[in-house]
Formats: structure tokens, C-alpha cells, sequence
């Protein structure tokens, strides 16, 4: 699709758009830069990535027979876009190095969004600031992993309240027990009740939100981490902790077979968030 269509500008918020190997704003005549072999076009870099190729997440088979956050997540939007009509817009806002491609290849138009310059990216642009994208334009919107990283999440969820069509859908896929990643950009954790308050005072009132990851992934994860933690003590100290760290996790192992996916509400790994306008 021709890109501009759909676009205004970061700077002015006008729609109307010229291309001569540039896209030019024909109101403040702000020029951005545009490849339109990629069609891509960019606004504004927030960050460079370490590599800037596709690196497309596929669901491998899971030897301890329990599924980690990124496979869930997998599994979560693979399900729900079944439920939307191929011939929409979908739009993937922080895609990263098209991680969910696979999963949104379905669609007729897939634009793919993020504050980095991955090759495959379509719009490059600071969306904590302003969505680029014209008001009630997009039939479905992914957000997987990406609200933590959002410093101002209520303009941002307003941003998609804008931009989304009547009766268009959101899925939100947010994580609550997780290490720090991506720094310095990561921000927030979301219980269930942030994330309600935050969706109504964007005024959306049709959505769901369900807790995602087992109790077993948690655990799983802060082990391994402690495992790896530094500790000023003394070696043989260090020796006992290890030895009842990996005692811990050999014990937990066998839990695990006997139930990997019974979720905690009180403590969930994420969230998933279905939403209607």
C-alpha cells in the first residue's frame, strides 16, 4: 500500500504528504527520509539496534513440556488472529526485528512499526510522542511486549484509542513477573487494575484481560537468575548457596512434571489483553 495514506505528520499532524525520495509534509514541509523498496519511511530514531535483520520468533518443541513467556505469547496471538478477517490493517507497534511476522503474514496489509531502523520496519518514529497514523484507520493493532517500555502509558493508550477503527481490536500482551530488559528502556510492571483504570480513562470499555504464565516459569526464571547472582562472600559460602540452589532447582524439576500450568492470579507472569473499540 502507498504508506502515506495512512500517515500525518509527527510535527504538524497533517495528512497531506508529497514523495520525491523523501516524504515531505506539504504543510510545515518537514522532510523525512523514504525507502520505497522497503517502504519504510522514518521519522525518527529512538535507538539503534545491535543488528538491524528480521529475526522471526518460531515455536520450537519445548522438552520440559511447559510453555516459556515468548511461546505463550506466541500461542496467544496465533489464536486470536484467527478470530480477524484477513483483508485488515493490522499494525504491529514496537515489532522489533519482526519478531511476530509469521503470525501476522495472514493479513492482506501488515505494517510493521518501531523506534529502531530494522530493515523490514515501515515506520520509524518516537511513539511515545504521537502515533503517525491517521484517526480511526487501523482494524487491528499488536502490542506484545511493549507497554512496559511506554514512560507515559495513558497518552500512549489514547494514542490507540485514536487511531483505532470503530469496532477495531487491540491485543495487549504485557509482562508482570520478568527481569529487567531492554534497558534503559524499561519501565513498568502492570498488575490487572492499572491496566483496567489506564484502558477506562482512554475510554475504552470492551476488553478482557486474563492472567498468562504459569507459577513455574516464575520460579524457574528467578533461580536461574539467582544462580547467576554475584556475591561478596567467602568461596566456601558461595559453594553451600550453590549447592542448594541446584538442590532447589533439581526438587522443583519434578514438581513441574506433576503440573507446569496452573496459573497464580495473585502472581501471574503477564498479562493478555483483548480489546474492542
Amino acid at each position: 500500500m502507498d504508506i502515506t495514506k495512512i500517515l500525518i505528520c509527527p510535527k504538524c499532524k497533517s495528512n497531506q504528504f508529497s514523495k520525491n525520495n523523501q516524504i515531505i509534509c506539504n504543510n510545515c514541509n518537514s522532510n523525512f527520509s523514504y525507502n520505497e523498496k522497503n517502504n519504510q519511511v522514518v521519522f525518527e530514531e529512538v535507538y539503534k539496534p545491535n543488528k538491524v535483520d528480521e529475526d522471526i520468533f518460531t515455536l520450537k518443541k519445548n522438552n520440559h513440556k511447559r510453555l516459556l513467556w515468548r511461546e505463550l505469547n506466541y500461542l496467544k496471538i496465533k489464536k486470536y488472529t484467527k478470530t480477524i478477517p484477513n483483508n485488515k490493517l493490522c499494525l504491529d507497534i514496537g515489532c522489533g526485528p519482526m519478531t511476530n511476522k509469521n503470525l501476522l503474514n495472514k493479513f492482506d496489509t501488515t505494517l510493521y512499526m518501531d523506534g529502531a531502523k530494522f530493515n523490514s520496519v515501515n515506520i520509524v518514529c518516537d511513539f511515545e510522542k504521537l502515533i503517525p497514523i491517521k484517526n480511526n484507520s487501523v482494524d487491528f493493532i499488536l502490542l506484545s511486549n511493549v507497554l512496559e517500555h511506554i514512560f507515559s502509558p495513558q497518552f500512549f493508550l489514547n494514542e490507540i484509542y485514536r487511531i483505532l477503527k470503530t469496532n477495531g481490536k487491540c491485543l495487549i500482551l504485557v509482562p508482570y513477573q520478568i527481569k529487567l530488559h531492554q534497558e534503559p528502556f524499561d519501565y513498568f510492571r502492570y498488575t490487572r487494575h492499572a491496566l483496567k483504570r489506564l484502558l477506562n480513562n482512554s475510554n475504552f470499555s470492551d476488553f478482557l484481560i486474563e492472567e498468562i504464565g504459569s507459577t513455574s516459569n516464575i520460579i524457574d526464571n528467578f533461580l536461574l537468575i539467582d544462580m547467576k547472582t554475584k556475591r561478596n562472600i567467602n568461596f566456601f559460602s558461595k559453594k553451600i548457596i550453590f549447592f542448594l540452589q541446584w538442590v532447589i532447582y533439581k526438587l522443583f524439576s519434578i514438581q513441574r512434571k506433576f503440573d507446569s500450568a496452573s496459573i497464580n492470579t495473585l502472581i501471574p507472569q503477564g498479562y493478555s489483553v483483548e480489546i474492542k473499540k
